[in-house]
This record gives structure tokens, C-alpha cells and sequence, in this order.
């Protein structure tokens, strides 16, 4: 039997995956996340399992973005509202702390919706939300995932490599390869996003 929670878990991936199809044919790396999600959501070990929920002080940032996204999206900020509680949200999984301010993680957010803390198993690939406060900045990392970004909420500026900095509005996705360094800088409004990660999900990102 399926939990009103794993319902709302299914018809926010229905929502957030005919987003990635609209963007699909514009980019090939999109293109091919929407496909290893197509075959995840497709195998019989994709299944419903236990989530312990778990909130963190950033989470007033899912909130606050939420709210904003009601006026483009409502049906996607409502689902989002009916999932917000009942998942597990994480403030740092990754980075040692003492090289950024005190407080710095208390404005993050993130969470599985697939994957080994989420709503759903898979072996592969990683997918939820991420949000952030505003004025914040996110320094160059990469990991070994290539990695799908859906920014749903504000105007931010994102940096890959030693490239220029551009300013980006949402609603927008960005691919990033296996290992490719990118940065993020939130501007004046709560930035919330979608993630995916594909293939090589087990190794963390690193600052570089």
C-alpha cells in the first residue's frame, strides 16, 4: 500500500520529469539523465521504503522558496509543501566545516526524494531538493556524478571552471559533467533547486 507521503513523492517526480523532457532536446547531458531516470523509475527494485524525517535550521529556506514558486508553479509548490515534512533534510554532508564562516551551513538545505535517505531505492542515481539563502556563496567544488541542477526559484549566478560568471532566472536547468569544477552565488531571493546525480553517486563532492 502506498503512503499519502510516497504519493506525493511519485507526483512530484511526474512533475519535476516533464520539466527535464521540455529540456531534454536542448542539451545532451539533460537528455541523458532523463534517461537513466526513465530506467530507474522503470526497474522493479524501484520501490516505496521508510523515511525518517529530519529537519535542519535552513529549511525555513524550502519554505521561503516554496512560497515563491506558488506563483509560477503552484501545483509543483503545493506537492513540494505536502513532502516537506515528512523527509530528510541535511544541512552539511560533505565539506569540513572550518573553512567556511560559523553559521554558514544554517542556510542550507538538502534532501533525497531517490536515494539512500529518500523515498524511493535506486543504485545509480540521486534526486531532491536543495535550497539556500539569499547572498550566499557556494565555492568551486566537482564531484564524480555528473549532475543535473533544476533552479526553480530567484536570479543566481553560476560559474564552471575558470569561466565567466553568469546570471541565470529561473526557472532554468544546468548540466554539469563527471568532475566538472563549478561555483554558485545566490543573489537577493531564496535559491530552492532540484538535483539529480547520475551513475557514480557514492563519492561526495570536494571543494577545489
Amino acid at each position: 500500500m502506498v503512503s499519502g507521503l510516497h504519493a506525493a513523492g511519485r507526483r512530484f517526480l511526474s512533475l519535476v520529469r516533464e520539466d527535464i523532457v521540455a529540456a531534454a532536446p536542448s542539451n545532451e547531458g539533460i537528455a541523458s539523465g532523463l534517461a537513466r531516470l526513465d530506467t530507474v523509475m522503470a526497474l522493479d527494485s524501484f520501490a516505496e521504503k521508510p523515511c525518517t524525517p529530519q529537519r535542519t535550521i535552513g529549511c525555513k529556506w524550502v519554505e521561503a522558496g516554496a512560497a515563491l514558486l506558488e506563483r509560477s508553479r503552484p501545483e509543483l509548490a503545493g506537492v513540494i509543501g505536502e513532502l516537506k515534512d515528512g523527509l530528510s533534510w541535511h544541512a552539511n554532508a560533505a565539506y569540513p566545516e572550518e573553512k567556511f564562516a560559523p553559521g554558514y551551513f544554517d542556510d542550507w538545505a538538502f534532501t533525497q526524494v531517490i536515494g539512500p535517505d529518500g523515498l524511493f531505492s535506486a543504485d545509480d542515481l540521486m534526486l531532491g531538493m536543495f535550497a539556500m539563502g539569499p547572498n550566499l556563496f557556494y565555492p568551486k567544488h566537482n564531484h564524480a556524478a555528473p549532475e543535473l541542477y533544476y533552479q526553480l526559484t530567484g536570479t543566481h549566478k553560476w560559474q564552471v571552471g575558470d569561466g565567466p560568471w553568469v546570471t541565470r532566472s529561473s526557472p532554468v536547468m544546468i548540466w554539469h559533467e563527471a568532475y566538472e569544477v563549478h561555483a554558485t552565488e545566490t543573489l537577493d531571493e531564496p535559491f530552492l533547486s532540484v538535483w539529480m546525480w547520475t551513475e557514480d553517486v557514492l563519492n561526495w563532492p570536494v571543494l577545489v
